[in-house]
């Protein structure tokens, strides 16, 4: 058993009332002034010795394998566990993989399953939920032949870009890569919207403008969604009427038809953060010209095979776009159901992260780093605010929202092999609803919706039991 672990015993959960199905099962109940601190905190520890055994669906409705949770080693040999991967993928041109974000071990099964796709095979993209504007920086920093420079670009030109740390070791297994197998050259692409707007505009746009007008002044102190998306027509102008296809102040991928990309890509920013009510739309646009338009990313689907990695939903190939009343299509139900090159040839994997420990997130300064996302401030400010009242140690293992009897049911599944991540290699859902039906219709409607995401909305679900947060750049 982990050291570190906390076990919590919990009583009268063997049953519950149906108010209790439909709010969720917590370890909240009084069993300590530890455990309802937390609670009042909206977190709980991990659920190790909550009744895993009495959960109201049969245990025999589901097998597991475990996974290891190791990162890729030197020689990228460690991938026997994910043969199963290399079979599933040897007959398609696309495979996504979905996440809930910023779990460790989350980014070491993402490194293994670049790998071991590799060394079996060929996909010569791989594609991460970042601003498309960051794309020709990650991959001259592959193809610097030099270790030293490559190093030196990485962290004074690209450190500022990235802000996990698990991002960086990504980086380096990659160019270690390509250079072990050149032949098997590894691309990285970026696929998202310019969410940080303010540094594409100051470190990208506006030192290429000013190659090309030197005598415009440019407001690069009053940077703000409003003025940048006033002045965007403007710059396309300046950009589409000038001569220069490269100018020699600018690194040498920062070209005129890179910089006509990224001025198209701000102004879908824009559009996406002007009104939060039709954010998903003009962002999912987005991301499928980014991934599909020839301009952009599109030809690798044409040439080769690609991975593609981001938030699990952007990525499942089961289920519809979306929802019937959907006005856009996420990247797996695009490209497995619309997009030429890669139609009926997807293959997608679900990563559901459940328990994080801090680790060396303890007391961090979150200040440090302006590019961290809304929901890793909330989850890292929740886990050091019960650290500094001395609810949790570092190596903790913390809930930060209340399990259902779903998920419930798929931990226990993995509790018998130390809550190892692991892949779900059986899952009787017709027996699972017939189940949940015995308890209340409310309930079997409420499993029912959740089923359709969890595990059913991809091919193949992993469950991350536990891991420790990514870690923020210093």
């Amino acid at each position: 058993m982990r050291k570190g672990f906390l076990i919590v015993a919990i009583t009268g959960l063997c049953i519950p009332s149906e108010e209790q199905f439909s709010q969720g099962i917590s370890d909240s109940s009084p069993i300590g002034c530890d455990a309802a601190a937390m609670s009042l905190a909206g977190l709980s520890y991990f659920p190790e010795g909550i009744c895993l055994d009495e959960c109201v669906f049969s245990s025999d409705l589901i097998d597991v394998e475990p996974l290891s949770e190791c990162d890729i080693n030197r020689d990228f040999s460690n991938t026997g566990d994910l043969d199963w991967l290399v079979d599933e993928a040897s007959g398609v041109r696309c495979v996504l993989a979905g996440e809930n974000h910023y779990y460790r071990f989350i980014e070491h099964l993402k490194n293994r399953i670049i790998f071991a796709l590799n060394r079996n095979d060929y996909f010569h993209l791989v594609v991460f939920e970042n601003q498309y504007s960051l794309t020709p920086f990650l991959n001259h920093y592959l193809e610097i032949e030099e270790n030293e420079a490559a190093e030196i670009f990485l962290n004074e030109e690209l450190a500022d870009w990235l802000s996990f740390d698990e991002e960086i070791i990504r980086l380096r297994h990659i160019r270690r890569w390509n250079r072990t197998f050149p032949e098997k050259w590894i691309h990285i692409g970026c696929s998202d919207i310019e969410h940080n707007f303010r540094g594409t505009f100051e470190r990208i746009l506006v030192p290429f403008l000013k190659e090309i007008a030197p005598e415009y002044d440019f407001p690069v102190e009053e940077v703000t969604l409003e003025n940048i998306q006033a002045l965007l027509p403007e710059f396309r102008q300046m950009v589409e009427e000038s001569d220069v296809v490269q100018p020699g102040g600018c690194w040498s991928f920062i070209t005129k038809p890179y910089i006509l990309n990224v001025i198209l890509n701000l102004e879908s920013t824009c559009k996406a953060k002007a009104d939060r009510r039709y954010f998903i739309r003009h962002r999912q646009e987005a991301i499928i010209r980014n991934l599909t338009s020839p301009d952009f990313l599109g030809e690798y689907f044409h040439t080769g095979k690609v991975i593609i990695f981001a938030g699990s939903f952007h990525t499942g190939t089961v289920m519809d776009n979306s929802g019937s009343d959907a006005d856009y299509f996420t990247e797996g139900a695009y490209l497995t159901n619309e997009y030429d090159a890669t139609r009926n040839s997807t293959f997608s994997i679900q990563l559901t992260g459940y328990a994080m420990t801090l680790e060396s997130m303890a007391g961090i300064d979150l200040n440090t780093n302006r590019h961290l996302g809304r929901e890793y401030r909330e989850y890292i400010t929740s886990l050091n605010r019960a650290y500094a009242e001395s609810l949790i140690a570092r190596e903790t293992p913390v809930l930060l929202w209340p399990m259902d009897h779903l998920d419930l049911f798929m931990l226990n599944a993995t509790s018998e092999r130390d809550f190892q991540p692991a892949r779900i290699v059986n899952f009787d859902t017709e027996q699972v609803l017939r189940e949940a039906e015995s308890v209340s219709p409310e309930f079997a409607e409420q499993i029912e919706r959740k089923l359709y995401y969890i595990p059913g909305s991809h091919d193949v679900s992993i469950i991350i039991p536990w891991s420790p947060v990514i870690t923020v750049v210093q």
